[in-house]
């Protein structure tokens, strides 16, 4: 043995307090207790006892003197006061016999309900919501010694596992749910023989019209749609807000903020130089970055202005930056759109995004490319947008590129605003500036 097992009444023994211990040649242990013999199966790990109930001769054993023995041919010898008790072990047949189980009696408030039938011939029980105190009696039908059976339970629908209850032949329940269970009662011989079938009876209490399963979805599908109409509502209108709020602030500190501290260097060289050349220069950047920030701030009110929200209203704005890039004559514009709805509503993010990409690769091609053609052209279908500004100049170089000259990263910023894909690449004559994103 490695280790030991403490056994107890809990666990079969018929008292806490074992006088002797004799195993057989089977292995199985023999303990004698004040009143009674009890024997354990060491194969299937129970106990069986054995008192005068059961036809033992003899009304108890002594105290600590008692004197135990195994012969040669393996009988067992126990003493008591009354006389020696011998057998051998393999002798000792145990009652095959499981007890049958029989419903006796079903209470309502603590007193039998009327039924159609008797209660061992019922299969199905309906109670009303309000009969919410009620009792199962059972008794068993193995008369041998049938005091010392005992009795196990449960109520499916409310717990799965057995519970037992020892003696006892009446069960009851209060204030259950609605719903369906299946009360189940089983019964064990002193032997340790179980009847698995035992009895069983269906019970359902019906709910109350408040309780039931159609009113009940009815309220949920109800308060829930509201609620989640309610919540959707003010999360929609609060992030709309907190993210035209960012976006306002994001674009007002990179544009406006950095012209304004453009604008104040210059005013401090005014005011500190007396040379008339710097003071003359200072006052040109003044006036060129004031027009910026006056296109910025246009641009800012024109993308969240809801009146300019369409796919032609985008157009259009392309259309007059052009021209006041470029004017009339002065540069060959190829436009060219495919697959576009002009009534077609355009979310105000990728529309703003759109746009300023859109600006600040024609800004480049006016102040760096010395083109005199300029190709644009913007395409809806297959799932994405595209539109690509061309020109004939004379090319961005990889420096440039890989420094973040001439708003690069600004348009690789905006891009990745609206989960698009930014693609700048020199041409044999040129540079091609694509944006890929999602349909419009």
């Amino acid at each position: 043995l490695d280790k030991f097992t403490h056994y107890f009444k809990k666990d079969g023994l018929p008292h806490d307090f074992v006088l002797k211990l004799l195993e057989d040649s089977r292995g199985n242990i023999w303990a004698t207790t004040a009143n009674s013999l009890c024997v354990y199966n060491v194969i299937t790990g129970k106990f069986n006892s054995y008192g005068e109930d059961d036809g033992l001769p003899i009304t108890g054993f002594g105290g600590a003197r008692q004197r135990t023995a195994i012969t040669l041919d393996g009988q067992l010898l126990f003493g008591s006061p009354s006389g020696a008790l011998g057998f051998y072990p393999e002798e000792i047949i145990n009652d095959p016999i499981y007890p049958q189980i029989r419903l006796t009696d079903f209470k309502i408030f603590h007193k039998s309900a009327k039924l159609d039938t008797a209660i061992n011939f019922k299969k199905i029980i309906s109670l009303n919501y309000d009969q919410n105190i009620f009792s199962f009696e059972f008794t068993d039908l193995h008369f041998s010694n049938s005091k010392r059976n005992q009795f196990a339970y449960k109520l499916e629908g409310l717990y799965d596992d057995w519970i037992h209850i020892g003696y006892e032949r009446v069960i009851g329940f209060t204030n259950l749910d609605p719903g369906k269970y299946i009360f189940r009662v089983r019964a064990v011989t002193n032997n340790g023989v179980w009847n698995e079938t035992g009895a069983s009876i269906v019970l359902i209490i019906a709910p109350p019209w408040w309780a039931t399963w159609w009113f009940r979805i009815i309220m949920f599908l109800t308060f829930i749609g509201i609620g989640y109409s309610i919540y959707r509502y003010r999360v929609n209108k609060l992030l709309e807000m907190e993210r035209l709020r960012i976006q306002i602030a994001s674009d007002l500190h990179d544009d406006i903020g950095s012209a304004l501290t453009r604008i104040a260097v210059h005013s401090e060289i005014i005011q500190t130089t007396k040379e008339e050349e710097k003071v003359s220069r200072s006052s040109q950047k003044i006036g060129s970055m004031s027009r910026e920030i006056i296109t910025t701030l246009s641009d800012v009110v024109w993308s969240i202005d809801s009146r300019n929200d369409t796919v032609g209203d985008l157009i259009d704005r392309m259309r007059d930056f052009l021209e006041t890039v470029f004017p009339v004559g002065s540069i060959h514009i190829d436009f060219q759109t495919k697959g576009l709805h002009f009534d077609q509503k355009v979310d105000q993010v990728l529309r703003q995004n759109i746009y300023l990409i859109f600006k600040e690769a024609v800004n480049n091609a006016a102040k760096h490319s010395g083109a005199d053609e300029i190709r644009i052209s913007m395409i809806n279908g297959d799932g994405k947008f595209k539109m690509e500004i061309a020109d004939n100049g004379t090319g961005i170089n990889e420096e440039e590129k890989l420094k973040g000259h001439h708003g690069i990263e600004n348009m690789e910023l905006r891009a990745k605003r609206i989960n698009g894909e930014l693609i700048i690449k020199k041409l044999d004559k040129g540079t091609s500036v694509t944006l890929i994103a999602k349909n419009i």
